[in-house]
Protein backbone atom coordinates (compact mmCIF):
# COMPACT_ATOMS: atom_id res chain seq x y z
CA UNK A 1 0.00 0.00 0.00
CA UNK A 2 2.75 2.29 0.93
CA UNK A 3 4.63 1.81 -2.58
CA UNK A 4 0.94 2.39 -4.33
CA UNK A 5 0.94 5.87 -2.14
CA UNK A 6 4.00 6.93 -2.95
CA UNK A 7 3.44 7.11 -6.51
CA UNK A 8 0.95 10.40 -5.83
CA UNK A 9 3.76 12.30 -4.92
CA UNK A 10 6.16 11.11 -7.64
CA UNK A 11 3.47 12.02 -10.22
CA UNK A 12 3.47 15.37 -9.12
CA UNK A 13 7.33 15.65 -9.14
CA UNK A 14 6.97 14.54 -12.84
CA UNK A 15 4.09 16.95 -14.12
CA UNK A 16 6.61 19.72 -12.82
CA UNK A 17 9.43 17.93 -15.04
CA UNK A 18 6.97 17.81 -18.07
CA UNK A 19 6.01 21.79 -17.27
CA UNK A 20 9.48 22.44 -17.95
CA UNK A 21 10.18 20.65 -20.29
CA UNK A 22 7.20 21.83 -22.50
CA UNK A 23 8.30 25.26 -21.88
CA UNK A 24 11.47 24.59 -23.65
CA UNK A 25 11.63 23.77 -26.73
CA UNK A 26 8.51 26.89 -26.71
CA UNK A 27 11.03 29.70 -25.69
CA UNK A 28 12.98 28.41 -29.21
CA UNK A 29 10.11 28.18 -31.56
CA UNK A 30 7.48 30.85 -30.05
CA UNK A 31 7.75 34.98 -30.37
CA UNK A 32 9.32 36.39 -27.43
CA UNK A 33 6.07 37.67 -25.84
CA UNK A 34 4.48 34.58 -25.90
CA UNK A 35 7.32 32.50 -25.11
CA UNK A 36 7.85 34.76 -21.90
CA UNK A 37 4.24 34.29 -21.26
CA UNK A 38 4.12 30.43 -21.86
CA UNK A 39 7.81 29.94 -19.95
CA UNK A 40 6.22 31.99 -16.59
CA UNK A 41 3.29 29.81 -16.80
CA UNK A 42 5.08 27.09 -16.44
CA UNK A 43 7.09 28.30 -14.06
CA UNK A 44 4.07 29.06 -11.71
CA UNK A 45 3.42 25.32 -12.38
CA UNK A 46 6.58 23.88 -11.62
CA UNK A 47 6.24 25.63 -8.64
CA UNK A 48 2.78 24.20 -7.36
CA UNK A 49 4.58 20.86 -8.35
CA UNK A 50 7.26 21.59 -6.07
CA UNK A 51 5.34 22.87 -3.03
CA UNK A 52 2.67 19.54 -3.30
CA UNK A 53 4.84 17.04 -3.83
CA UNK A 54 7.14 17.17 -0.36
CA UNK A 55 3.74 18.14 1.40
CA UNK A 56 2.10 15.01 0.34
CA UNK A 57 4.76 12.71 0.77
CA UNK A 58 5.49 13.98 4.08
CA UNK A 59 1.69 13.23 5.18
CA UNK A 60 1.61 9.96 3.71
CA UNK A 61 5.14 9.21 4.95
CA UNK A 62 6.20 7.88 1.90
CA UNK A 63 9.06 10.29 1.69
CA UNK A 64 12.31 7.70 -0.21
CA UNK A 65 15.39 8.81 -2.17
CA UNK A 66 14.06 7.77 -5.13
CA UNK A 67 11.48 10.89 -4.73
CA UNK A 68 14.22 13.11 -3.21
CA UNK A 69 16.47 12.00 -6.75
CA UNK A 70 12.94 13.04 -8.89
CA UNK A 71 12.70 16.33 -6.92
CA UNK A 72 16.29 17.38 -7.71
CA UNK A 73 16.04 16.58 -11.25
CA UNK A 74 12.63 17.83 -12.42
CA UNK A 75 14.27 20.87 -9.73
CA UNK A 76 17.52 21.54 -11.84
CA UNK A 77 14.95 21.49 -15.55
CA UNK A 78 12.12 23.66 -13.76
CA UNK A 79 14.60 26.60 -11.94
CA UNK A 80 17.97 26.23 -13.68
CA UNK A 81 17.25 25.14 -16.87
CA UNK A 82 13.72 27.45 -17.94
CA UNK A 83 14.57 30.67 -16.44
CA UNK A 84 18.02 30.22 -18.09
CA UNK A 85 16.12 29.51 -21.42
CA UNK A 86 14.06 32.29 -20.73
CA UNK A 87 16.79 34.81 -20.19
CA UNK A 88 18.55 34.14 -23.56
CA UNK A 89 15.14 34.45 -25.03
CA UNK A 90 14.53 37.91 -23.99
CA UNK A 91 18.57 38.63 -24.70
CA UNK A 92 18.53 37.39 -28.08
CA UNK A 93 15.10 37.42 -29.79
CA UNK A 94 16.26 36.79 -32.96
CA UNK A 95 18.33 33.55 -31.74
CA UNK A 96 21.53 34.44 -33.73
CA UNK A 97 24.60 33.12 -32.50
CA UNK A 98 25.69 34.66 -28.93
CA UNK A 99 28.70 33.33 -27.15
CA UNK A 100 28.06 35.99 -24.33
CA UNK A 101 24.11 34.99 -23.63
CA UNK A 102 25.30 31.21 -23.90
CA UNK A 103 27.96 31.61 -21.23
CA UNK A 104 25.65 33.86 -19.16
CA UNK A 105 23.37 30.55 -18.96
CA UNK A 106 25.51 28.13 -18.51
CA UNK A 107 26.71 29.46 -14.95
CA UNK A 108 23.28 30.36 -14.22
CA UNK A 109 22.83 26.62 -15.08
CA UNK A 110 25.60 25.42 -13.52
CA UNK A 111 25.32 27.24 -10.46
CA UNK A 112 21.94 26.08 -9.66
CA UNK A 113 23.02 22.30 -10.27
CA UNK A 114 25.63 22.89 -8.25
CA UNK A 115 23.55 24.43 -5.24
CA UNK A 116 20.36 21.22 -5.82
CA UNK A 117 23.89 18.88 -5.05
CA UNK A 118 24.93 20.82 -2.16
CA UNK A 119 21.61 20.65 -0.95
CA UNK A 120 20.69 17.32 -1.32
CA UNK A 121 23.67 16.67 0.71
CA UNK A 122 23.51 19.32 3.16
CA UNK A 123 19.88 19.53 3.64
CA UNK A 124 18.26 21.75 6.01
CA UNK A 125 19.52 24.14 8.96
CA UNK A 126 17.96 25.01 12.27
CA UNK A 127 18.53 28.82 13.56
CA UNK A 128 16.36 30.83 15.61
CA UNK A 129 14.03 31.57 12.33
CA UNK A 130 13.66 27.95 12.53
CA UNK A 131 14.32 25.54 9.30
CA UNK A 132 16.73 27.69 6.83
CA UNK A 133 18.01 26.32 3.55
CA UNK A 134 21.81 27.31 3.22
CA UNK A 135 21.75 29.84 0.59
CA UNK A 136 19.36 31.09 -1.76
CA UNK A 137 17.13 28.53 -2.89
CA UNK A 138 16.70 27.65 -6.97
CA UNK A 139 12.97 28.15 -6.50
CA UNK A 140 12.97 31.76 -5.01
CA UNK A 141 16.48 32.48 -7.91
CA UNK A 142 14.23 31.06 -10.64
CA UNK A 143 11.85 33.74 -9.48
CA UNK A 144 13.65 36.58 -9.21
CA UNK A 145 15.77 35.81 -12.85
CA UNK A 146 11.85 35.70 -14.53
CA UNK A 147 11.07 38.64 -12.86
CA UNK A 148 14.00 40.12 -14.43
CA UNK A 149 13.07 38.71 -17.81
CA UNK A 150 9.56 39.99 -17.46
CA UNK A 151 10.99 43.46 -16.94
CA UNK A 152 13.30 43.44 -19.36
CA UNK A 153 9.49 42.96 -21.66
CA UNK A 154 7.91 45.77 -20.12
CA UNK A 155 10.66 48.28 -19.25
CA UNK A 156 13.55 47.13 -21.78
CA UNK A 157 15.97 46.42 -18.84
CA UNK A 158 19.53 47.12 -19.85
CA UNK A 159 20.74 43.88 -20.89
CA UNK A 160 23.87 44.59 -18.54
CA UNK A 161 21.52 45.06 -15.43
CA UNK A 162 19.87 41.75 -16.44
CA UNK A 163 23.05 39.70 -16.54
CA UNK A 164 24.15 41.51 -13.13
CA UNK A 165 20.72 40.07 -11.87
CA UNK A 166 21.89 36.37 -13.09
CA UNK A 167 25.56 36.48 -12.32
CA UNK A 168 24.02 38.00 -8.36
CA UNK A 169 21.06 35.02 -7.77
CA UNK A 170 24.39 32.64 -9.45
CA UNK A 171 26.20 33.51 -6.57
CA UNK A 172 23.64 33.37 -4.02
CA UNK A 173 22.33 30.10 -4.40
CA UNK A 174 25.86 28.78 -3.28
CA UNK A 175 26.61 30.50 -0.61
CA UNK A 176 25.63 29.17 3.12
CA UNK A 177 23.73 32.06 4.47
CA UNK A 178 20.65 30.97 5.90
CA UNK A 179 17.30 31.58 4.39
CA UNK A 180 14.16 31.24 6.10
CA UNK A 181 12.28 27.67 4.62
CA UNK A 182 8.33 29.56 5.81
CA UNK A 183 7.65 33.07 6.42
CA UNK A 184 9.35 35.96 4.94
CA UNK A 185 11.20 33.15 3.15
CA UNK A 186 9.20 31.95 1.32
CA UNK A 187 5.45 33.76 1.00
CA UNK A 188 6.96 36.99 -0.52
CA UNK A 189 8.75 35.34 -3.55
CA UNK A 190 5.32 33.20 -3.76
CA UNK A 191 2.93 35.91 -3.98
CA UNK A 192 5.22 37.55 -6.72
CA UNK A 193 4.72 34.87 -9.29
CA UNK A 194 0.90 35.70 -9.92
CA UNK A 195 2.08 39.60 -10.41
CA UNK A 196 5.05 38.05 -12.65
CA UNK A 197 2.43 35.69 -14.50
CA UNK A 198 -0.44 38.05 -15.41
CA UNK A 199 2.21 40.81 -16.43
CA UNK A 200 3.37 38.40 -19.21
CA UNK A 201 0.29 37.56 -20.55
CA UNK A 202 -1.07 40.81 -20.38
CA UNK A 203 1.82 41.42 -22.46
CA UNK A 204 1.39 38.90 -24.61
CA UNK A 205 -2.22 39.64 -25.39
CA UNK A 206 -1.48 43.38 -26.34
CA UNK A 207 0.50 42.43 -28.84
CA UNK A 208 -2.07 40.48 -30.35
CA UNK A 209 -0.21 37.01 -30.04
Amino acid sequence: MQKHAALLPHTITLASAAAASTGLPYLGWAPVERAVAVAMLCLALCLLCDVLDGKLARALGVSSPLGAQLDSLADLLAFGLLPAFALAKVLNPAGTPSWGVAALCVVYVLAALLRLARYSQRGLVRTRFGECFQGLPSSVAAILLMAGVVLRQFWQVPAPALAGLTLGLAVAMNLSFPFPKRGIGFYPWLLLVPGLLGSAWYRMLGAGL
